[in-house]
């Protein structure tokens, strides 16, 4: 009788500890399990969740707040706010969780996380942390990052994805593995970065047709290529393009579900978005 009774006290601990996670592992007791420095694991761990799944993959786009423009060179300008789009794709899975850090090269916590919809922020070893605080329905969620004053450098984003069956335990989640993407700060002036090249692509997600707009581009010969998470390179097309905007459509219906990057690359200069096949 003791003996039962023990391990239905602990089954109860174990039961408690999975559903504590779904308000975020930090608010649930864990920290941060970005991944990142000052982490003390992964969510794919003993404990948390299951090990990490090949099939639950993550990415992260910044937008501009103000003109929605997405960051496409890899850097970002000093004192200016983003809306972070963090996707966490699973086609199997129909809610998501996440947590996420960013850090300068010393590994110190940088800029101002501000939680969006369904999410909260904190604090986790003295690192600043953005997760959810319940499970979020999609694979898509939105929080705000404003960048530090220049001078700051590169800035290294680290994530850990989560998608849930939203059951209300860990059996049948399939974390990420950790993600980490860096953007370098931009010197050139706020006017050189305006008139930049845009790239859009739409619809997104997409089913069998995306299209692509291209404005304040300059006259020259552009290479046009659509590639997968795993590097395989779907369509390649080379174009002349003599004014300053251009548009093309892409056939997707034969593409597989999943995540894939359509780049635009001139001059050695790539421009790349992120597109989702469903």
């Amino acid at each position: 009788m003791k003996k039962t009774l023990l391990l239905t006290f602990a089954s109860a601990l174990v039961y408690l500890s999975l559903v504590s996670y779904s308000d975020g592992p930090n608010d649930g007791g864990a920290g941060n399990r970005t991944g990142g420095p000052g982490s003390t694991g992964t969510c794919a761990q003993a404990g948390c969740h299951s090990a990490a799944s090949a099939n639950t993959m993550v990415t992260v786009t910044l937008k501009d707040e103000v003109t929605g423009e997405e960051i496409m060179d890899g850097k970002y300008i000093p004192l200016r706010t983003y809306n972070v789009d963090l996707m966490v794709h699973n086609n199997s899975l129909s809610h998501i969780g996440f947590q996420a850090e960013v850090v300068d090269a010393a590994g110190n916590s940088i800029g101002v996380l501000s939680a969006g919809p369904g999410q909260h922020t904190g604090t986790a070893a003295g690192k600043k942390i953005v997760e959810h605080s319940a499970p979020i329905s999609g694979m898509l969620t939105t929080f705000k990052w404003t960048s530090p004053a220049a001078g700051a450098g590169k800035v290294t984003f680290h994530v850990m994805g989560n998608a849930v069956n939203n059951d209300g335990n860990s059996t049948g989640d399939a974390p990420s593995n950790p993600f980490s993407e860096s953007f370098d700060e931009n010197n050139t002036s706020v006017a050189s970065v305006n008139k930049s090249i845009s790239l859009k692509a739409g619809p997104n997600p997409v089913v069998d047709q995306l299209t692509l707009k291209l404005d304040n581009a300059t006259k020259g010969e552009y290479i046009i290529n659509a590639f997968g998470v795993n590097g395989a390179k779907l369509y390649e097309t080379k174009v002349q393009i003599n004014s300053t905007q251009y548009e093309t459509t892409l056939q997707t219906d034969k593409w597989a579900a999943g995540i894939y990057y359509v780049q635009i690359i001139k001059d050695g200069m790539k421009h790349v978005i992120t597109v989702v096949k469903q």
